[in-house]
C-alpha cells in the first residue's frame, strides 16, 4: 500500500495533508515514520 492510499483508507483528500499531520502527531516525515516500521 502507498502513502496516496493510507492517506485516503484514512480520512484525507490527498498524501500532502496527510504527511503534514503525521509529521506534526509524530515528530517525522513519513519516509522516516514507516522506514523504521512504527505502525500504529
Amino acid at each position: 500500500m502507498n502513502l496516496t492510499e493510507i492517506a485516503h483508507n484514512n480520512g484525507f483528500f490527498d498524501q500532502s495533508h496527510f504527511n503534514k499531520e503525521l509529521k506534526l502527531f509524530t515528530g517525522k516525515s513519513p519516509k522516516t515514520f514507516f522506514e523504521r516500521k512504527q505502525i500504529w
